[in-house]
């Protein structure tokens, strides 16, 4: 009990430390509630796994990760070896054949030694580190765009399914925790024309290497992306370049910039990028529920197939699932609830846009717009279970609703000058 109390106080210590660094932040009255809410929901993430599905990802590291704590108790130098992948016989590991989860596991490890392997301070802990990530960027975006406020803290704070699914133990959020920072790194170059501060980016790089560890179709997006929107705008101000003749040369950066990344991976080789891309959808189909899936008819690993299928790919990546056969399932009916309200909200941002804005967009918006559309089209084929896209989702799930928040933002403003 007293070891409970400590680490509470330790938590709220860490909390109260954060926001007196950032402070004065825009965001600041939005900080606590934000922070109880993830917190809440890292919670609920627990209760879920514990009571309605008892078993799932976030046991598994429960249960791997407290394996690992206790040799380390044990054994602490045989606990060492564990990360260089040298595993004692007597330890029985659920994620022993699974590098990328078992990392994560390795990961959590740590806090588990310190906690005495409760699972709900591990998972207060993982979830504050979370929050300080996204919240740093959500921070960082609001210091250089002020007007931008409310619909910042409602995609990154408040949306119900990128918190939920990026508390807790899972390794979506220690994905989200080396996404956010990284982001946020660039956004003084990216929106006000800032150097990069050198400590941040060396402390972005180890980041993006574990990103690419656990989640490597993650980083394969993410980092071309960054790197080829930081060389298009350096060019763009240097030589006073248009936004279209910018917006092309970062597409063709970008072409160079993911071959390079893609032969990181053998899954992301050219030759062997189609056949595994599909084989993955067709795996998922087998081991899913009829209509708990996204449906492509004829898919098969050639690009006009993967042309003719990707508007829906892309319209399920962003909101599926639409509709529920179980309406007794309360987490399905919120995902119902949650993707018909983003629908509404970006028919009208598409409104507003197409309409009233002409189709303009910065070059960041222009980059942004182009990663969540392609990272769509590849998680719902590569993913296109329900439950498996609500989560894989997060890594561009806050910026599409932040652009759809924004657009509806420029619209209601045309309306109430009208």
């Amino acid at each position: 009990m007293l070891l409970i109390l400590l680490h509470i106080l330790l938590l709220a210590w860490l909390s109260r430390f954060v926001y007196q660094k950032l402070n004065p932040s825009p965001l600041r009255w939005y900080y606590w509630p934000a922070l109880a809410f993830k917190l809440a929901c890292g919670f609920l993430l627990g209760m879920l796994y514990f009571l309605y599905y008892n078993g799932g990802d976030t046991l598994s590291y429960h249960h791997d990760a407290a394996a690992l704590a206790q040799l380390a108790l044990r054994d602490f130098p045989a606990y060492l070896k564990t990360w260089g992948g040298d595993y004692p016989e007597d330890v029985s590991l659920v994620y022993a054949a699974q590098p990328r989860a078992l990392l994560t596991a390795k990961l959590f490890s740590p806090f588990y030694v310190l906690t005495g392997s409760n699972y709900w301070l591990v998972s207060a802990y993982i979830s504050l580190l979370s929050f300080f990530s996204v919240f740093f960027l959500a921070h960082r975006l609001v210091v250089f765009r002020p007007h931008w406020r409310k619909a910042v803290a409602l995609a990154f704070l408040f949306w119900p399914s990128f918190v939920f699914w990026t508390s807790g133990l899972l390794k979506e959020s220690v994905a989200m925790v080396c996404i956010a920072y990284s982001v946020a790194v660039v956004l003084p170059y990216l929106l006000d024309n800032r150097r990069l501060v050198w400590y941040e980016v060396l402390a972005a790089l180890p980041l993006l290497v574990l990103l690419f560890r656990i989640k490597y179709y993650y980083a394969g997006l993410l980092i071309p992306f960054l790197a080829c929107l930081l060389i298009a705008c350096w060019l763009k101000r240097h030589f006073k370049l248009s936004i279209l003749y910018a917006s092309g040369l970062f597409v063709a950066f970008l072409l160079v910039g993911g071959w390079l990344v893609s032969q990181l991976h053998p899954n992301m080789y050219a030759h062997r990028f189609l056949e595994v891309w599909v084989n993955n959808y067709y795996l998922f189909v087998e081991i899913s529920k009829e209509g708990s899936f996204v449906v492509f008819e004829g898919l098969q690993a050639n690009w006009l197939s993967v042309l003719q299928n990707a508007p829906e790919a892309v319209f399920a990546g962003l909101f599926a699932p639409l509709y529920v056969q179980d309406f007794t399932n309360p987490m399905a009916m919120a995902a119902v609830a949650e993707n018909l309200f983003l629908l509404v909200l970006a028919v009208l941002a598409l409104f507003v846009w197409l309409l009233k804005v002409k189709g303009h967009l910065s070059l960041p918006a222009f980059a942004t717009l182009l990663y969540i559309l392609t990272f769509a089209l590849l998680i719902a084929i590569a993913a296109p279970n329900y439950g498996t896209l609500l989560r894989y989702r997060i890594s561009y799930q806050p910026f599409f609703v932040l652009l759809v928040l924004l657009a509806c933002r420029q619209g209601l403003m045309m309306w109430s000058r009208k």
